[in-house]
């Protein structure tokens, strides 16, 4: 809708419009479609989740002040700004709780043996 109105972003504004496209589709292949992706991935979507919040907060500070009443536009900057961080949240915890969450989900824990182990021994 920006680009109807404003034209094609140009600059750094690109930059921003493409982590702003791109980082809420990443973030649901990284915690609904993978189904274990590594550490390492995960600590790189969390930087740049942090990354995206830094950038909706400078432009919210940046632009918001000049920008006209318009009606919606809080919650477009609220949305802007929980976005990422409720990202941010929901792909560490799905590291935290990993394999030990899905234990206790079935009533067993990390020490108790499951049905195949009892049958092995």
């Amino acid at each position: 809708m920006v680009m109807v109105t404003d034209g094609f972003p140009t600059g750094a504004d690109i930059y921003l419009s493409l982590i702003f496209l791109l980082m809420p589709i990443l973030n649901v292949l990284v915690i609904g479609v993978m189904s274990s992706p590594s550490r390492g991935l995960k600590l790189a979507f969390l930087v740049g989740n942090m990354v995206w919040l830094g950038l909706a907060c400078w432009l919210v500070i940046d632009r918001y002040p000049s920008h006209p009443k318009e009606e919606g536009l809080v919650t477009y900057v609220a949305l802007m700004a929980l976005t990422p961080l409720l990202s941010a949240v929901a792909i560490f915890r799905s590291g935290v709780g990993g394999k030990q969450a899905g234990l206790h989900a079935v009533g067993k824990t990390p020490e108790q043996p499951g049905i195949s182990d009892a049958r092995v021994k």
